[in-house]
């Protein structure tokens, strides 16, 4: 018996009864439901089109109430999904019957059941088809005003959107692709081999909820008009819903995906909860839109997750969610808040050149290995307090695989939260943006690159550490800058930075070399308290407000060689443990050496170029006997009494005789000279 031959010429033999009473039509439909439960084959096809057709009779029959047309049609409708929901032995089989040739030890007749496989398919999905017909015509005429379309069916009545479609609990082992389902119920449906849902369309709710797909699933193409859940389903092989359309809310909360799962290109135009799902394979998001709030909140990644150049309109919830392979978010948009309070990445975090349209919540989180924030875009608040960037001891393998976070080039635009956050591997902020205020306070480094950054509100760095080295070369800080009592325990160069306004260093400590070569204070800076325990390099430098170095320690060679002093200098009860050097430095204002201590040699205010062969002398302000910005009375160089001499001279200017320490010179602050920029009225050398 050609089934297939059969299957076709029964649909197209339009056996409609003829608007038969309502007594015929149940004597009809008992009839044919005996045949369609016991008959062979030809006779269950022909009786799911008589049954269908007289579906169709009962809704079309205006002569009847609209409540009991439903009702009649819905127990046809009962009838027939029962059929569906029958348990088929040969379901679980199906995946052995369609191969070409019996595997070794198959118990039964292998080409027999094959053929009775064929047969239940064959009958199992005209039910579907011949719902989908009618579903697929009534869904057109309602979105073109029209009853004829390309889904033509006898005349019929919109209310087969109205029925309800159970197949909850029901054995699938057939395609269903490309179909119209309504109001489709397949909550704790068993699908048995590949489930084929490609292109298919579903109107009202559609639950899928704790289904069991046994092997891969293919929504691909899919359109949801309305709210779906797949809610503790499982799906054991992959699960394909790339270019899948979500018009209302979808819920895969609390699923497991055994397989790859590919949402590629999806689209949810309402809310997406993911939440407490796991996938345990690879998950591809990438280009994924979602206008309603997304929640992957609490979700486990086993496997890749990309979400690459996706759009997040809405709230995105990825608080607690745990990556436990790449997380790849790289070029995607979110538009609202983006929650990712304590998640945990173990293995790179990609979010280079993401926008961040609102605010973006790190607090708490845990990056491990590389973490990429490269070009990224925070246009809201950023939080990543207490977060945690870790380096891991590896093995040989693993490192090929960079322990980092980047976040260079990245711009904040409002307030930026890192305090106490810990960074075990190195960090870099290069060429960072921050628009507003930045907290760093109390955080940890390990190693951390800000060279070429941008602070333009105040900068925290309060009460921070940092284990090795730290690069601040070039940054710019546009308003008050805050490093109280932080402590940099390897290398720390500010060479070149630029402080627009104060900036305040008391208390803290430098455990290595500290460079500030050329760096310029534009308002007060405080180095109150200071442990300097390397080199401290100051070259060049420029303090347009006060410089305070007051109970300053240097352990190493402190160069202030060409430092350009504006406003009071103030290095009163500081210690020198080694070489202090003030060759080429200006002061323009008090130079304050009160109860300084130069342990082992005298400062040096005058030494030959190595170079140029000239002689670099520190050059002092004549000032008047008494300061009225200051209220002190001029240069004071009383060291402290057990300290090395500061040698002193005196040098005469403005026919005023100064005292001065040796070889420094002294200037007219109102000799300068546009053209030579240079003050033209210099006195000799100290004697």
């Amino acid at each position: 018996m050609n089934l297939n031959k059969l299957f076709t010429t029964l649909r197209h033999r339009k056996n409609t009864p003829a608007h038969i009473q309502p007594a015929e039509r149940h004597e009809l439909y008992t009839h044919t439901l005996e045949q369609f439960l016991d008959g062979q084959p030809a006779v269950r096809l022909r009786g799911v089109y008589t049954l269908v057709n007289l579906a169709d009779e009962w809704l079309a029959d205006a002569s009847l109430p609209e409540q009991v047309r439903l009702e009649e049609a819905q127990t046809i409708i009962d009838a027939l999904t029962e059929c569906i929901r029958t348990p088929y032995p040969l379901a679980q089989k199906r995946q052995i019957l369609e191969a070409d040739e019996a595997p070794e030890g198959y118990e039964g007749d292998f080409t027999r059941d094959q053929e009775a496989l064929r047969e239940e398919q064959l009958v199992r999905r005209a039910v579907f088809m011949e719902f989908s017909r009618r579903l697929a015509a009534v869904a057109e005429s309602t979105e073109k005003g029209s009853k004829e379309g390309k889904h033509t069916v006898p005349p019929l009545s919109p209310m087969w959107a109205d029925l309800r479609f159970d197949f909850g609990g029901a054995p699938i082992f057939y395609p269903l692709r490309q179909l119209h389902f309504q109001n489709a119920d397949f909550a704790s449906a068993t699908f048995y081999g590949p489930a084929d849902f490609f292109g298919a369309t579903f109107h009202g709710d559609t639950s899928f909820s704790a289904a069991q797909f046994t092997a891969d699933a293919s929504f691909q193409g899919a359109n949801f008009n309305d709210w779906v859940g797949f809610s503790a389903a499982h799906f054991a092989g992959a699960a394909e819903f790339s270019g899948a359309r979500f018009a209302d809310a979808a819920s895969f909360a609390t699923l497991t995906f055994t397989g790859e799962a590919d949402f590629s290109d999806a689209v949810f135009s309402a809310a997406a909860d993911f939440a407490v799902a796991s996938f345990e394979s690879d998950a591809d998001f990438s280009r994924l839109t979602t206008a309603g709030i997304a929640s992957f909140a609490a979700v486990t990644f086993d496997g890749n997750a990309v979400f690459t150049a996706s759009t997040f309109h809405d709230e995105a919830h990825f608080a607690a969610s745990v990556f436990n392979r790449p997380a790849v978010f790289s070029k995607s948009l979110f538009g609202g808040v983006a929650r990712f309070a304590g998640v945990v990445t173990k293995q790179s975090a990609m979010f280079s050149n993401v926008r961040f349209a609102s605010a973006a919540d790190f607090s708490e989180a845990s990056f491990t290995q590389y973490e990429d924030f490269g070009g990224a875009r925070f246009d809201g608040d950023a939080t990543f307090s207490r977060a945690s960037f870790i380096a891991l001891p590896r093995t040989s393998y693993e490192m090929d695989f960079p322990q980092y976070a980047n976040f260079g080039h990245a711009a904040f635009a409002q307030d930026a939260d890192f305090s106490k956050a810990t960074f075990t591997a190195c960090v870099g902020f290069g060429g960072v943006t921050f628009g507003r205020a930045v907290s760093f306070n109390g955080a940890r480094f390990e190693g951390a690159y800000f060279a070429n950054a941008t602070f333009g509100q105040g900068a925290d760095f309060g009460s921070s550490t940092f284990n090795h080295s730290a690069s601040f070369a070039n940054a710019t800080f546009n308003a008050n800058a805050e490093f109280h009592e932080a402590s940099f325990r390897g290398h720390a160069d500010f060479h070149d930075a630029a402080f627009a306004a104060d900036v305040r260093f008391s208390g803290a400590s430098f455990g290595g070399n500290t460079g500030f070569c050329r760096a310029s204070f534009g308002g007060n800076a405080s180095f109150f308290r200071t442990d300097f325990a390397g080199t401290a390099e100051f070259c060049e430098a420029i303090f347009e407000g006060y410089a305070g170095f007051s109970t300053a320690a240097f352990s190493g060679d402190a160069n202030f060689c060409g430092v350009a002093f504006e406003r009071l200098a103030w290095f009163s009860e500081a210690t020198f443990e080694a070489g202090t050097e003030f060759a080429g430095a200006t002061f323009m204002g008090v130079a304050d050496f009160c109860n300084v201590s130069f342990v082992k040699t005298p400062p040096v205010f005058a030494a030959k170029n190595v170079e140029s062969g000239e002689m670099c002398r520190a050059r002092f302000a004549a000032l008047p006997a008494a300061s009225e910005s200051t209220g002190q009375e001029g240069h004071n160089f009383a060291v402290y009494e057990g300290s090395q001499p500061i040698p002193l001279g005196t040098a005469e200017l403005l026919n005023r005789t100064f005292i001065l320490p040796l070889g420094a010179v002294l200037y007219d602050p109102d000799s300068w000279d546009e053209e030579q920029q240079d003050y033209t009225r210099i006195s000799e050398p100290a004697q």
